[in-house]
């Protein structure tokens, strides 16, 4: 295993133990099934999109629309099934040439002419921006397999930010080894307004999540998550031994091993001299201009 996946693979140990707390992702989750939107996933060509489509789809977190063809899943993720997913091929959909119009329409005055919105629609990101735009679903997701630009730019173009948001909506999970808004509590929730603390407000249309490692209300929190508040804030042994958690001691042992790993110490080496030579090239370029500039004058 690669250096790169094992980090990956210890990061995914840290969400899982995050998971296993009754909170975050619990609560997203039963919102979710309460309000069963309907939801198009952009990127069929993507096993993993495919593998998330099929668990929304079984545990009624949402209807979903799969944007790829049936012979295409079925190569790409054989063992997965497809029962309750809609499939939607823009090469082939009836619905294609009534959102290229759309797009058309929304892009004309950007001199789009009606050939290359034809064309641009059958683009999958694009099809699943046009499908909301259109109210034929109520959500699009992509960036699995595309880059962050090629995800927003076809939101941005037909659907566009709410009246008054100046910023794209985005999600943020941030912890923190300080309490940043100095209310002693372990979480802070911000849709605009904070839910565990209304009298603050961030109001940049962004859901924001802060997690302070040294929280005071304890009462409000399994004792997993506080062992792993505790092991944020120190990554030691002793952290590690005192948690009953399985999880966390998973994670420690993964972090060791990655600490004592030779290429790893040679990356954070080579990074540390890439910095180094970046930082003296950059004052080196600095007094060359000053130089000059004081040569000129």
């Amino acid at each position: 295993m690669s250096l790169l996946d094992k980090i990956k693979k210890a990061g995914k140990e840290v969400a899982d133990a995050l998971n296993g707390t009754p909170s975050l992702l619990r609560e997203i989750k039963e919102k979710a099934a309460e309000r069963k939107k309907t939801i198009v996933l952009c990127e069929g060509e993507d096993k993993r999109v495919i593998e998330a489509a099929a668990q929304i789809t079984r545990e009624g977190i949402a209807k979903i629309v799969l944007i790829g063809n049936e012979a295409e899943c079925k190569k790409v993720a054989p063992e997965v099934k497809l029962d309750g997913i809609a499939l939607v091929d823009p090469l082939t959909s009836d619905k294609t040439a009534v959102y290229a119009k759309l797009l058309y329409e929304a892009r004309k005055a950007k001199g789009m002419t009606e050939e290359q919105a034809a064309e641009q629609a059958k683009d999958r990101t694009m099809f699943g921006a046009l499908m909301l735009k259109a109210g034929d679903v109520d959500g699009y997701v992509s960036g699995a397999c595309h880059s962050t630009a090629n995800t927003l730019r076809p939101g941005l173009q037909v659907v566009k930010t709410a009246a008054g948001i100046k910023t794209v909506s985005s999600c943020f999970i941030m912890i923190a080894p300080f309490d940043i808004f100095g209310k002693g509590l372990y979480r802070y929730t911000f849709e605009g307004v904070c839910r565990e603390c209304p009298e603050l407000k961030l109001e940049d249309g962004a859901v924001r999540v802060f997690i302070n490692t040294k929280g005071t209300n304890r009462e409000d929190f399994s004792q997993e998550f506080l062992d792993f508040m505790d092991y944020v804030t120190g990554t030691t042994d002793e952290n590690a031994g005192r948690s009953g958690s399985g999880r966390i001691k998973t994670i420690h042992k993964k972090i060791c091993r990655i600490r004592k790993s030779e290429r790893a110490g040679i990356k954070l080496m080579q990074r540390w001299e890439e910095l180094e030579y970046a930082k003296q090239d950059g004052r080196e370029e600095g007094i060359k201009e000053n130089a000059w500039n004081a040569a000129r004058r």
